[in-house]
């Protein structure tokens, strides 16, 4: 039984997870409808920050560019670190052992560092949404775990909170350049097609649904689209149907409304006070759209942002290779060169191996 369930708190912890992985910053369709996509919870890639310490590194490169002036020399030109009776630990042996210790990994995050802070200076924003992702990570493991927040931070890897802020605020800047990367990326023949397709005007719609997609329920859409055909009208069916069946009136709704695209792209399709003749079947439900007046859509110069915006959001969850791809060319840009040929070579393995992984 005890097995049981540490594996179903471990089994709904993978959830949580996996839906951490997920943008917030893009038009997400709130589950408001039974059409709605699932929000999200968070403005970046919500990936679990399980991590070395950046700290570390980043005291070694201060500790190499101010210590010659301030410990021994050895007459080969070694600096001593540490003396140990006869024995020295010299500049070199601890850069060396931390090569192999501290991989390519915490070379980049310390490189990014330095280019995604200039790049995206802090700003209540930022600090808001960390602070708040932090305290989600916190409050999940205490729920599925029991750990104490020092529990938590010290399993990880950190010796306080700080620590972990900092490793999220570097994802949060690598979402932020991984968003402009994407826009920057969307073609006009993109932005186009979308307006040509999924843009339209203020419209009136309403919609009746039947849950399930068994075939009792599809008898039942069905029959409901047939006596729409013989001059019932939605208000007759919904008077006669009562709670067998669920319907909402929308209002007018546009194309930047926080509702699925299935529903949308039905919409368009429609000619003014039509229905569905043929049911969308959706997750666990058959919908009927009706479509009432409507305006004409706007023009692609007053919705290119929200196009573009949402095309990048749609390419970043179909295609996670642009995460790997966006920060590659950010250092290129930045005339990253690592001098190190160790280290070097590490990188270029590490970089092949991401992009091979991704195609």
């Amino acid at each position: 039984m005890a097995n049981k369930t540490v594996n179903k708190k471990k089994s709904e912890l993978d959830k949580i997870k996996k839906s951490l992985l997920k943008d917030y910053d893009e038009p997400v369709k709130k589950k408001v409808f039974k059409f709605k996509k699932e929000e999200t919870k968070s403005s970046f890639d919500r990936k679990l920050i399980i991590s070395g310490l950046v700290g570390i590194m980043i005291g070694i490169g201060i500790m190499m560019i101010i210590i010659p002036d301030r410990i021994a020399t050895l007459a080969n030109g070694e600096q001593v670190i540490v003396e140990i009776g006869d024995k020295n630990i010299t500049a070199d042996q601890l850069y060396s052992d931390m090569k192999e210790q501290y991989n390519v990994d915490m070379l980049i995050k310390i490189i990014d560092n330095v280019i995604l802070t200039d790049l995206y200076p802090e700003d209540n924003d930022m600090k808001t949404e960390v602070n708040s992702m932090a305290d989600y990570y916190i409050s999940m493991y205490e729920t599925y775990y029991g750990y104490s927040e020092e529990e938590f931070l010290k399993s990880n890897g950190f010796t306080n909170k700080n620590e972990f802020l900092d490793e999220l605020k570097l994802e949060y800047r690598r979402s932020l350049a991984l968003d402009d990367y994407i826009k920057k990326n969307v073609t006009d023949k993109e932005i186009k097609k979308y307006y040509d397709e999924s843009i339209f005007g203020e419209t009136e719609t309403k919609y009746i649904s039947v849950d399930g997609t068994s075939d009792e329920a599809k008898a039942l859409v069905d029959k409901i689209i047939a006596r729409l055909n013989n001059g019932e009208s939605f208000d007759d069916i919904i008077n006669h149907y009562g709670d067998r069946i669920t319907t909402k009136d929308l209002g007018s709704i546009s194309y930047d409304t926080d509702i699925a695209k299935e529903y949308t792209d039905e919409l368009i399709k429609l000619s003014t006070n039509s229905y569905s003749t043929e049911a969308i079947k959706y997750e666990n439900n058959y919908t009927i759209v009706f479509k009432g007046a409507s305006m004409d859509k706007p023009s692609l110069d007053d919705c290119e942002e929200f196009i573009v915006k949402t095309i990048a959001a749609d390419k970043k969850n179909s295609d996670t290779s642009y995460y790997y791809r966006a920060l590659i060319e950010l250092r290129k840009n930045n005339k990253v060169d690592i001098k190190d040929t160790d280290l070097a070579e590490r990188y270029e393995k590490y970089i092949k191996s991401v992009t091979e992984n991704e195609q």
